[in-house]
């Protein structure tokens, strides 16, 4: 399966009625100089990077919390490639722009306006970096500068590195079933991984990346890698309705349900518990309190929230933490309810309509990168309800996914090979 088929030049410069010597001028700016090499490598080494220094520094070998400056290093590159390109985060036809300025501007906004100014700032620039990573992503892919080897070299080495470490924390003795360690940055490094052509080093990177979130014991996470699983097999035979289509999706799901039995078997009893707790380790509870909060509230409150982060701060004072600071909702709805009001419920419902139009047209045109986006829009669907997705930097993997259905669903009469560097030549 070609990762991505096509994209319109003239759907993807700003003015339509562009002479070509503007067009190329347009599309060598956003590949060229040093801003559009550090943004590049940002994405292609950085992200892997970021990977492996969250773990040493987990695992107390680096003394030095490295990637808390290198997220900012990036974050800077991203920021200054986007103001050289064009600060609008829609420019060049990105379907998913406005929302995430949108997103981006209701959290800065709140955090302005907040007491805790400095932290809400921090809690925003982490929101940021996936944000104008995402965009960088799109310009960078769309001249061809971030090709689809390199897109997926990144996302190979993030799988190997998260899996790698994952199953090397869960297997230790002092380790108790139920922790995070990788298991959702690799449940969004799947969709990514099936954009690609099949090979057996993909097949092998999927099976990994399984094994990993299983050992994990995360119910979440592996909830959305079962229905993801299945939303990806059902759109690829709604979309290659053969013989040959069911013989692949049948050898896929075996495949899943071969790792996944191995593993589960193996880690019956942690399973076993986990699953017992039907009160998702009391979320039930602080959703039914939030929930009660918002909808009692003053009518300026139900419009517009109680602030950003106002979910760590009624919570902290329901639960009488030390520091005045409890858990984030666990639920991008209802902590965008809580911080935002109606208009965080609006923005959220925006981006799963937006998401879902993407997906509509992926199957009307019969695109090879829409089980891909099925396949992330369960995830997305499934982690909105029940984590905190859109909250942390992590996010990037999901714009990324965005990126590729945004260059590859398009109305192009005039179509050019996107992930291609003869594009910009």
């Amino acid at each position: 399966m070609k990762m991505i088929e096509s994209v319109s030049l003239r759907h993807a410069i700003e003015h339509e009625a562009l002479p070509r010597v503007r067009q190329s001028a347009a599309l060598a700016r956003l590949g060229g100089g040093p801003l559009a090499r550090a943004a590049l490598v940002g994405i292609a080494a950085g992200m892997p990077l970021l990977v492996l220094c969250d773990w040493l520094y987990d695992f107390s070998i680096l003394a030095f919390p490295f990637a808390f400056y290198l997220r900012a290093v990036l974050l800077a590159a991203f920021a200054l490639y986007l103001v050289h390109t064009g600060p609008r985060l829609g420019a060049y036809r990105f379907r998913f722009g406005r929302w995430l300025l949108c997103y981006l501007a209701v959290n800065l906004v709140y955090a302005l306006a907040s007491a805790d100014r400095l932290a809400n700032l921090y809690h925003v620039s982490r929101i940021a970096f996936w944000i104008l990573g995402t965009v960088a992503a799109y310009r960078l892919a769309l001249c061809g500068a971030l090709s689809e080897k390199i897109l997926q070299r990144a996302i190979g080495a993030t799988v190997l590195l998260g899996a790698a470490f994952t199953i090397y924390f869960m297997t230790r003795a002092d380790t108790e079933a139920g922790q995070n360690a990788s298991a959702y940055l690799l449940v969004w490094c799947l969709p990514l991984l099936l954009v690609a052509e099949k090979s057996r080093g993909r097949s092998a990177l999927v099976a990994l990346a399984a094994a990993a979130i299983l050992l994990t014991v995360k119910r979440g996470a592996m909830l959305a890698l079962g229905f993801s699983s299945i939303a990806y097999a059902l759109a690829y035979l709604r979309l290659n309705g053969s013989p040959r289509a069911l013989a692949r999706v049948v050898g896929f799901l075996l495949v899943l349900g071969a790792v996944s039995l191995g593993v589960l078997a193996s880690n019956w009893d942690a399973v076993k518990t986990r699953f017992e707790d039907t009160s998702g380790s009391g979320r039930d509870n602080m959703y039914a309190m939030l929930l009660e909060h918002w909808r009692k509230a003053e009518p300026q409150n139900l419009v517009f929230g109680f602030g950003i982060n106002s979910v760590q701060r009624y919570t902290g004072m329901m639960y009488g933490s030390e520091d005045d600071r409890g858990p984030y909702a666990h639920s991008d709805w209802l902590q965008l309810m809580h911080d935002f009001g109606l208009v965080g419920i609006v923005l959220l419902a925006w981006l799963h309509a937006a998401f879902l139009a993407l997906i509509r047209r992926g199957f009307r045109l019969r695109n090879p990168v829409t089980p891909s986006l099925a396949m992330g829009y369960t995830i997305l669907f499934l982690v909105n309800i029940y984590s905190g997705h859109l909250l942390g930097p992590t996010a990037i993997y999901f714009g990324l996914l965005l990126v590729c259905g945004a260059l590859a669903i398009s109305t192009a009469r005039q179509t050019v090979p996107v992930w291609s560097r003869e594009w910009t030549g």
